[in-house]
């Protein structure tokens, strides 16, 4: 079977993010359905998301380094 590895939560949020500027950007797409609107909403939200849970595990691994450390001392 030929199954691809998870991918990382930065490599997600490079997709989105490229996604959401290759929308953005499209000049072909002078007004925007409410199709695209809602789209470009939940890839926002979604990213947002994204960077807020890496933001919450470098805290967590940061606070868990600081205690480790003064454990040793």
């Amino acid at each position: 079977m030929n199954r691809r590895p998870p991918r990382s939560r930065e490599a997600v949020l490079v997709i989105l993010r490229d996604t959401l500027q290759k929308l953005e950007l499209n000049p072909t797409t002078e007004i925007d359905t409410p199709r695209q609107v809602e789209f470009k909403r939940i890839l926002r939200v979604r990213i947002a998301d994204l960077e807020a849970e890496s933001a919450a595990m470098l805290r967590l691994v940061s606070i868990k380094d600081t205690h480790s450390s003064k454990t040793e001392i």
